[in-house]
């Protein structure tokens, strides 16, 4: 497990959420594929009782927490000269402490920034969404001989959810928009080596990582992944963006 460092007191910077908003007898999700730790107590320092594996689903049972936040750094800062761009500032995962009880009957205290309302077995593809969400409208264009084969799908949800796809036989852009999720739980979800492997370079180029507050992008010579946060009057979630060159 990550070390767990103690931020700053909530009422000295802006409240943080990983997770979106939730409350007592909501059915929550582990999403921290190494296990995430159960305590006896609302502190890292109290006795662990269990480490709860990737998916464990978990019931809150007392939401009252939110005291102090707490971070895990996920990615390290870079500075300019280390990497191609701008500073990277790190990417953390942030949240509080919430008292849970697990299926099995286990009760304790965890980290709430690994925690997610999205289902176990949630994956980007359409036929994943055509199971989670209701389709309500789809529009598709068939590849085009004369234009390199360009081609487009466009699928909207009854929750407004989405995806959109464009491509030829030189690239592919994929465009899922999740609903009333965090950026960090965007993450979480492509942080498996089909969507997002950072431990290996893609061609000549080893994938560099840019990001603030509203979005994360990883780049190499084949493809980006990029995370936006949409945060207007009608649409609030993250957008994914999935692209490949040849």
């Amino acid at each position: 497990m990550k070390t767990l460092i103690l931020a700053l007191f909530c009422f000295s910077i802006h409240p943080i959420y990983s997770i979106g908003l939730y409350k007592k007898g909501d059915k929550l999700y582990n999403w921290n594929r190494s296990g995430l730790d159960l305590y006896t107590g609302s502190n890292n320092k109290c006795e662990i009782i269990a480490s709860l594996p990737f998916e464990t689903q978990c019931t809150v049972i007392d939401d009252h927490l939110k005291k102090s936040s707490f971070e895990f750094v996920e990615i390290e800062p870079k500075l300019k000269e280390e990497s191609e761009g701008d500073n990277f500032p790190g990417f953390s995962i942030s949240g509080f402490w919430v008292k849970i009880k697990t299926k099995d009957g286990q009760i304790g205290y965890v980290f709430d920034g690994y925690l997610s309302k999205i289902k176990p077995g949630f994956k980007l593809d359409k036929s994943c969404f055509d199971k989670e969400f209701k389709l309500i409208k789809s529009k598709t264009s068939k590849p085009n001989p004369k234009k390199d084969n360009a081609y487009s799908y466009f699928y909207l949800y009854k929750n407004g959810a989405s995806i959109q796809q464009t491509g030829s036989d030189y690239d592919s852009h994929i465009h899922y928009f999740i609903p009333n999720i965090s950026l960090e739980e965007a993450y979480l979800l492509i942080k498996t080596p089909d969507y997002l492997d950072l431990s290996k370079a893609s061609g000549d180029e080893e994938t560099s990582i840019h990001g603030n507050d509203d979005e994360l992008s990883f780049s190499s010579t084949l493809e980006n992944t990029t995370l936006k946060k949409i945060n207007t009057k009608t649409k609030k979630g993250v957008v994914i963006i999935l692209e490949a060159f040849d």
